[in-house]
């Protein structure tokens, strides 16, 4: 799985560029504008495993500070909430070193709280985190899973029948995985909070995890040769157009690939043909009796071109188009 705070996972390369070959007299445009065809992708928006054993917090905090008190080396999270509780070194929200946050003997109302979790770029997301308890708990031992989505705040309640309409999980309901779907807006965080009243009373939290679906638009990046050759691009990568500026008269080959978090796609191959403006036939003029037999006009001077005929000098009156 990708580094926190957005990556991919199980990721597919993104679809080559939609794009047409061009072919245009001189002076005509030549700008080369690609249709990116993006590929849904699950993200990692967050995660946490808590790898690392001793961080978080023990008491005696009674004074405010806790007598133990280190910060997660990630910085994803904290402990927040109601301190006063932890009196004791047995009295803790630590990690165990086992993949576990473990609060025991809080008295009051203790959280992990994780950093601000950027979704905007997701379609919608999936909320997912693993909670145990163990020892003699009573039904006034809780858990709270808060997650606060653009400022509004939603509880969890009563998740699977283990808990009440006022909180998430009570008593000792073993162990289970809370999730919520259809995760969407810009920001969010998470908030799980705990409580309970005995030195062989503990919760512990587990995997933390907000993954997502989105579907971003590609940028493209475009290449004089075939990029498996490792040549790099002309231009890009961009969200925009490229205009070669093909000399007339010239074929410019173009390979154009795009680009988005999952890597660069295949290229596709396309040319750019400005054809040369012809330079003005050449024709005789001729004077012809009634009684003649009226020849055709032969231009000459553009070998393999087609002629248009007109009745006036400002060319709005076509006669006829040909070769002769």
């Amino acid at each position: 799985m990708a580094s926190t705070p957005s990556g991919e996972k199980g990721c597919v390369i993104t679809n080559p560029p939609i794009v047409s070959s061009i072919e245009v007299c001189e002076g005509g445009p030549t700008l080369i504008t690609p249709i990116g065809d993006p590929n849904l992708i699950e993200l990692s928006a967050y995660f946490e495993f808590f790898s690392i054993a001793g961080e978080g917090v023990a008491g005696s905090c009674s004074s405010g500070i806790c007598d133990t008190d280190v910060p997660p080396a990630s910085g994803l999270w904290s402990i927040t909430g109601d301190l006063s509780g932890l009196t004791a070194a047995s009295d803790f929200a630590l990690t165990n070193g086992n993949g576990q946050l473990v609060f025991q003997d809080t008295d009051t109302e203790v959280c992990f709280t994780s950093s601000i979790i950027d979704i905007s770029g997701c379609s919608s997301g999936f909320f997912f985190v693993d909670l145990s308890a163990f020892g003699d708990m009573e039904s006034q031992d809780y858990i709270d899973v808060t997650l606060t989505i653009d400022g509004v705040a939603t509880m969890i309640p009563n998740w699977n029948g283990l808990g009440n309409a006022n909180h998430t999980l009570i008593d000792n309901f073993g162990a289970t995985s809370v999730d919520f779907s259809g995760v969407s807006g810009s920001v969010m965080q998470i908030d799980i909070c705990v409580l309970n009243n005995a030195g062989n009373e503990s919760y512990a939290i587990g995997d933390v995890i907000v993954d997502c679906f989105a579907s971003p638009m590609p940028t493209f990046k475009y290449y004089d040769q075939n990029p498996t050759s490792g040549t790099a691009p002309i231009f890009g990568p961009t969200s925009g157009p490229f205009d070669p500026m093909t000399t007339p008269g010239t074929i410019d080959n173009i390979w154009i690939t795009a680009c988005d978090i999952t890597g660069e796609s295949t290229a596709t191959l396309i040319s750019v043909t400005v054809n040369e403006t012809p330079s003005a036939p050449s024709a005789s003029g001729a004077t012809f009796c009634s009684v003649d037999v009226i020849t055709d006009v032969v231009p000459s001077g553009n070998p393999g071109a087609t002629f248009s005929y007109y009745s006036d000098a400002s060319l709005t009156n076509l006669l006829s188009t040909g070769a002769s």
